[in-house]
């Protein structure tokens, strides 16, 4: 699959604290937890996850990559940066799903403004309902609520469905997102599949010969 077959022949580094030899010999297998974002608003993320398609990395179980060191040194972790950060290749074995936005970042995303002038549009329509139709309407701005949860709701409450259908309308982030990525700075993100898993190895010579950004 070219998802697959673009994350093996680009190179791809990640920024993180720096790893001790222990460490680089692990192998990482995919995220089982669910990762809520910190800089989208859950109603966008939820709308983004019900609408992926099935040939795209899932964001809330990926791992996040850039395809130069210099990029990833500038895209650490802001947590990451009160500690020594160490630039390294990402090794991928077995398959996997990547994408890349046209933005350094999701938040950046024309989707946030679109869907947040949406909700405001509803608010006052919602805030007059019945108590009963408020809760369910409640569960798109819950964290990470998944595929079924989403169905169940929409199927339970018309004024939720008519919302839905206009941002499925509005929302443009999964044709925005490209299966093969390029050296730009856009943001790029992994999923794992199955036994599928990554190492994170030291830079050779010429890799390590870069200007921070």
């Amino acid at each position: 699959m070219p998802a697959e077959s673009s994350a093996m022949t680009l190179p791809l580094y990640r920024a993180v604290p720096v790893l001790t030899a222990e460490e680089l010999a692990r192998a990482h297998c995919r995220r089982s937890s669910v990762r809520l974002p910190s800089n989208v608003p859950y109603v966008v993320d939820n709308l983004w996850e019900h609408l992926r398609p099935a040939s795209m990395p899932c964001r809330r179980h990926a791992i996040y990559a850039s395809p130069s060191p210099a990029l990833a040194l500038a895209n650490a972790s802001g947590d990451d940066r009160g500690q020594g950060i160490g630039v390294y290749r990402l090794h991928i074995s077995g398959e996997c799903r990547i994408a890349q936005l046209p933005w350094k970042d999701a938040r950046w995303h024309p989707d946030i403004r679109r869907i947040q002038r949406l909700v405001q549009q509803f608010q006052a329509g919602w805030a007059d309902a019945a108590w009963d139709t408020r809760q369910r309407v409640a569960m798109v701005f819950a964290p990470g609520l998944n595929k079924a949860d989403m169905e169940d709701a929409l199927a339970q409450e018309p004024a939720l469905s008519t919302f839905f259908e206009e941002a499925r309308a509005l929302s443009t982030f999964w044709a925005d997102a490209q299966l093969e990525p390029s050296c730009t700075d856009g943001e790029l993100f992994i999923e794992l599949l199955g036994d599928a898993s990554y190492r994170l190895q030291a830079l050779s010579r010429n890799e390590a010969d870069f200007q921070p950004m």
